[in-house]
Parts: structure tokens; sequence; C-alpha cells
């Protein structure tokens, strides 16, 4: 099997087979423009100009060594989607409708991105965690070095992270000082407001993330399974609360009744 030389970082050569090759650029690490040198004929050509590569390239998502989520994207664009980029619209959609549930399912899926990016992968536990310790997903946006090229970030990681730690922590001080008991019409306003907080806080990692792939010519990332059924659950939900229908208002209605009818039969018994 041949053997090419490359670098990507501009300083330091290596030597890769056909599928490290084709590994890095499903990675993006190197694209459809980065030049290689056969190392037996000590040409340099274009990754876009060896057949053998890009078959290997091509290959379906299924066979590859990692799962990115946004490969659908790459036949498309000849690099991967960088991390999980949707419209604003969907993610405000996303944020408001699903709210902590849809900014564990972001998390995790920019988690498997910068994971797709990494030599060394994670998997099952050690992946999750990743998603659940946010400020590390925000300081590696932030710090990325090929989104940095294209664009510097307009954020702060630590003040994005802040934020999303009064968002953790305000409803436990509410509970702490006894006002969580509020009626559901009320407690929905309030609930509402914690995540246009949500919104507003991770906004700009958003709106950078889909900036930096307009720049390069990236579609949009599949918004995948799992927002659509966190979307749908959570507007479910809510429906049947605002419309009344629960178990509680149900039994309460038919418990009526017979209270009523056995007030009735005691006043009967003592007039």
């Amino acid at each position: 099997m041949k053997k090419y030389g490359y670098t990507t970082d501009g300083i330091n050569y290596e030597i890769g087979s056909e599928k490290q090759i084709a590994d890095l650029v499903l990675r993006g690490m190197l694209n459809l423009d980065s030049t290689i040198q056969d190392t037996q004929t000590l040409l340099w050509c274009k990754v876009r100009d060896l057949p053998s590569i890009k078959h290997e390239i091509e290959k379906p998502a299924i066979n590859l060594s990692f799962h990115e989520p946004s490969m659908d994207n790459f036949l498309v664009t000849g690099q991967l989607t960088l991390y999980y980029s949707i419209p604003i619209a969907v993610f405000v959609i996303g944020m408001l409708v699903g709210g902590e549930y849809f900014l564990l399912y972001w998390l995790f899926r920019n988690a498997l991105a910068i994971n797709a990016s990494q030599k060394k992968k994670k998997k099952g536990l050690t992946l999750l965690l990743n998603s659940i310790m946010f400020w590390r997903t925000f300081e590696h946006i932030e710090r990325d070095a090929r989104m940095n090229e294209i664009e510097r970030a307009s954020f702060s990681a630590t003040s994005v992270s802040r934020k999303i730690w009064i968002f953790i922590a305000a409803p436990l001080v509410l509970g702490y000082l006894g006002l969580n008991t509020l009626p559901y019409h009320l407690d929905l306003i309030v609930d509402t407001l914690f995540y246009c907080w949500l919104v507003y806080s991770i906004l700009p990692v958003q709106k950078y993330i889909n900036s930096v792939n307009q720049k390069i010519g990236n579609p949009y990332s599949s918004r995948g399974f799992g927002y659509y059924f966190i979307v749908a659950v959570m507007l479910m939900l809510i429906l049947l609360s605002l419309s009344g229908i629960n178990r509680s208002s149900i039994f309460k209605a038919k418990a009526l009744p017979e209270v009523q009818h056995i007030q009735d039969e005691e006043l009967n018994l003592y007039p």
C-alpha cells in the first residue's frame, strides 16, 4: 500500500497510509484540497486527485472508525461540518420547548464533534461525562484553532459558563426560599423566562458555529432524532397541561360528586 507524506500544522511532516489520510480528511484535519506527497515518486498532489483515497472517504459512515452526526454533510462539501450547526430559529425553538433536555442534547452533539476531531476517541461513560461538563465544551469551541483561522470567537467561554450556572442555581434558590409552589400557569411563565435566559446565554456560541460553517461553505448539521423527540414530547406535555388533561384533575373531578353525595347523606341522618 502506498504511503503519503502530509502536514497538519505546516511544520511537522508525517507519513500515513491511504486510510489514515482519508481518516484525517474526515476528521477535518485535512481537506480535499490539501497537498500530500507520494513517498515513492516524491510528487505532490491534492487529495481530491487520488481516486483510491476518495474511495476511502466516500465509504458509508457506518464503516468508519468513528461516527460523527454531521457525516452526511461530508459528501456535499468535502469536509465535516464543525460542531452542531443548526438554524437559529431551530435552536431557539429547541431551547424554549426542550429547556434543559435540549441543552443536554446540544452539548452531547457538540461533544461528539469534539471527540471526532481528536486522535484518542472517548467512548461510553467518558463521552457522556464530557457532555455534562459544559464549560469544557464552550472552551473547546472558543479555542478551536480551525475555527479561529476563519473567524475569531466573539464570545467568552467563561461568561457563557457562568450564565449556565445561574440557570442551574436559580431554581434551587427559589425552592430554598419556598417560591417553587406557584400555580401551574404562573410556573409555566417562570419556566419560560428561565429558558429565555438559556437562549440568551448560548445564542452567541450557536451564531459563531453557524458563521464559521457558512464561511467555509458547509451546510447545516442534521437535526437528529433526539431533537425531534425532545421537542415533540415536551410540546405534548405542555399542551396536555394547558388543556387541563391530566390524571390529577380527572380524579379530582370524579371524586367531587362522591364527596358531595356522602355529605348529603350525613345531613339526612343528622337533621
